[in-house]
């Protein structure tokens, strides 16, 4: 993964704020020769960029647990011992990759009650994930030109 994204993406995780207008900058500058994978690299942080900027407190909330989530699963695994979900709270990376959380760990993480009567929110998992491929497919068209497959129709696992 691209060290500058690293940058961003770490303050998303603490709850800082990213500038847009600057991020939109840097990842103009990757243009069409870059491979696929750099462009969706950037596309990913623009959409989750502005998801928390402009979603509802639910949306900033679940994306956030999205995010600590998918970080948590990289890496080798490396939990602390005593370890307890709220003690993420203004984590950046160093703390979250390789601490393998569970969705519903991930929900504590941001003060969500991860289950109610009905068992654990994995809709919010669901719904977080369509709105970003929104969001990606924007951003990617507005930097970029025509999407790629994974971008283009409603394929699952995208």
């Amino acid at each position: 993964m691209n060290e500058e994204r690293l940058v961003y993406w770490d303050m998303l995780l603490r709850g800082e704020e990213v500038d847009l207008t600057h991020l939109r900058a840097l990842a103009a500058k990757v243009g069409g020769e870059a491979p696929e994978e750099e462009k969706a690299g950037w596309v990913l942080l623009l959409a989750s960029a502005e998801l928390m900027q402009t979603g509802s407190m639910a949306d900033q909330r679940n994306l956030l647990a999205y995010l600590r989530y998918k970080f948590s699963q990289t890496d080798h695994p490396k939990r602390p011992k005593n370890f307890h979900p709220k003690d993420l709270e203004c984590a950046g990376l160093e703390r979250i990759v390789g601490v393998k959380l569970t969705w519903e760990e991930a929900l504590i993480s941001v003060g969500r009650i991860a289950k109610d009567a009905k068992g654990v929110d994995y809709s919010a998992q669901k719904r977080i994930e369509a709105k970003l491929k929104e969001l990606s497919r924007k951003w990617w068209g507005e930097l970029f030109g025509p999407l790629p497959k994974i971008l283009e129709g409603g394929e699952e696992n995208a």
